[in-house]
């Protein structure tokens, strides 16, 4: 992963989009850390993004969460911080569990994701991050932040490819100001809605990543 980050900012990549349920924040913190000690990049060109998991949603951890990728990345402020999905859930056994689940299904809490959107909006306010945002959210979801809230959430991150355009969410998104930014944006034949004639988009993943 170091070394991958590394050839991407040597190669023109400014973008840089992890979360903590990657996993990877701390090798990502150290290429970044490498190229601008090698004085090949400078941090203000640089656009980081990582995300708040699900375990983190109660608005007395949002800031502990923050806290922690910013110190895996290296870094004294995330220039876009996304809540990861609408769906609180509780706190994680350990370190390496994606979240707790019961008889094989994930367990949910009660917290709103109108008060962890409440708790991020103060990261701002305290220069934790440049900016927030939300990922994986609805159209009901994101009219309901956004009659609960003041500050209109930046971005969107949403799967969005020619096999699952979401037009109406995109729509929505432009004419409220809100960005959108696409994860699996060449496709993603292994997820429940993918369907026969998405075998051509696994072809063009690995040849995508061959190149």
């Amino acid at each position: 992963m170091v070394n991958i980050i590394k050839n991407a900012i040597d190669h023109g990549y400014r973008h840089i989009d992890t979360a903590s349920l990657h996993k990877n924040e701390k090798q990502i913190g150290e290429a970044i850390k490498k190229k601008i000690n090698e004085h090949s990049v400078k941090r203000e060109e640089l656009f980081i993004v990582t995300k708040l998991w699900n375990t983190s949603h109660d608005p007395q951890n949002v800031k502990c969460a923050c806290r922690k990728s910013l110190c895996n990345l290296g870094l004294d402020y995330i220039d876009l911080y996304l809540m990861h999905t609408p769906m609180g859930a509780p706190a994680p056994r350990d370190d390496n569990e994606f979240a707790p689940t019961k008889n094989g299904k994930p367990l949910f809490t009660d917290v709103d994701y109108v008060c962890t959107w409440q708790a991020m909006k103060n990261l701002v306010k305290e220069g934790f991050c440049k900016s927030i945002g939300i990922s994986n959210f609805n159209i009901e979801q994101i009219k309901r932040l956004l009659e609960k809230c003041t500050i209109v959430p930046q971005v969107l991150q949403i799967e969005h490819h020619p096999y699952l355009r979401q037009k109406e969410l995109t729509d929505f998104c432009e004419a409220e100001k809100i960005a959108i930014t696409a994860y699996a944006p060449l496709g993603s034949p292994n997820r429940p809605w993918a369907g026969k004639d998405t075998s051509d988009v696994l072809m063009c993943d690995r040849q995508a990543s061959k190149d």
